[in-house]
């Protein structure tokens, strides 16, 4: 995202494919990314911003809170209030709103979002 995103002509990969890459850098840039079409799960990954608030209908509010966001591995993460080891979202968080506080750091920790009984790790960066 830091790397190929910018202001010149080329800035935007993919820019004649209606707005998807447009919406993945949003999506991204939360810390967020929706990893299969038409479910609501989430896949989680260190955001770009310290704060994001998403209002949605109905008076549903996601917030994201990072501070340190220039760090970008997840160490420990919370869904309201309540540390996950788990890099997804359920359907309910994004149903009902909630709010997602990042711990970040500058190095990986590889128990975070790691499977047990040595199933594969999932480290989430950008």
């Amino acid at each position: 995202m830091n790397q190929l995103w910018n202001t010149s002509t080329g800035g935007i990969p993919g820019n004649d494919d209606l707005g998807a890459m447009s919406s993945w850098y949003v999506w991204t840039a939360l810390g967020l990314y929706p990893d299969v079409p038409s479910r609501a799960e989430l896949q989680v990954a260190a955001p770009l911003f310290s704060r994001a608030v998403i209002h949605r209908d109905g008076g549903r509010t996601i917030r994201i809170n990072a501070p340190g966001a220039d760090a970008p591995y997840v160490q420990s993460p919370k869904v309201n209030g309540r540390t996950t080891t788990k890099p997804w979202l359920p359907e309910s968080f994004v149903q009902h709103g909630g709010t997602l506080d990042f711990k970040l750091g500058t190095t990986p920790n590889t128990s975070w979002g790691a499977a047990p009984r040595g199933r594969t790790a999932v480290v989430a960066h950008r």
